[in-house]
């Protein structure tokens, strides 16, 4: 795979958009919502509860490990972080349909598929304003059998329950 230099050091793969390090390494694609810069925060939208697990994160794992903080024995060092949600009405997988989660500007996988519709229509409720909400970053410790890979998981309750 094709990759540049950021000035991190670290290599970023061509169409990846920010850096592991959360510097900005291309355009934003045409027609969707641009992320929020890394340093912005805002309270979660929804209340902590249930957890959805993001798919795709293991194809992101440097990224991750980048935003978690590294590895410690009991897991990532940072747990906890501010995720967004975009619409990518563009994919390819799932054209229509798919919603990016990102961690500082930074994609770090997808809502599954199946809870896409529900999560969209949460989302329209609030027309079209940035989208956050707690996410966790599980896995990444040291010891035992040797270091685990890291996932996410989204915080989620009646918020994402499909309107009646």
């Amino acid at each position: 795979m094709r990759s540049k230099k950021c000035s991190c050091g670290q290599a970023v793969p061509l169409g990846q958009v920010f850096c592991g390090c959360g510097k900005q390494m291309g355009a934003w694609p045409g027609g969707q919502a641009a992320p929020v810069p890394g340093g912005w925060l805002q309270a979660p939208l929804i209340a902590p509860g249930a957890l959805i697990d993001v798919v795709g994160e293991s194809f992101r794992a440097g990224q991750i490990e980048s935003i978690a903080g590294g590895r410690t024995e009991e897991g990532a060092k940072y747990r906890w972080h501010t995720a967004q949600l975009v619409c990518e009405d563009t994919n390819p997988f799932d054209p229509g349909n798919a919603v990016m989660v990102l961690i500082g500007g930074v994609l770090v996988g997808y809502i599954p598929a199946e809870d896409c519709p529900s999560v969209r229509v949460a989302m329209a409720r609030y027309g079209g304003q940035p989208f956050t909400l707690r996410a966790l970053v599980t896995g990444g410790w040291t010891e035992g059998t040797g270091p685990s890979g890291f996932g996410v998981q989204i915080s989620a309750d009646e918020t994402f329950r499909p309107l009646v």
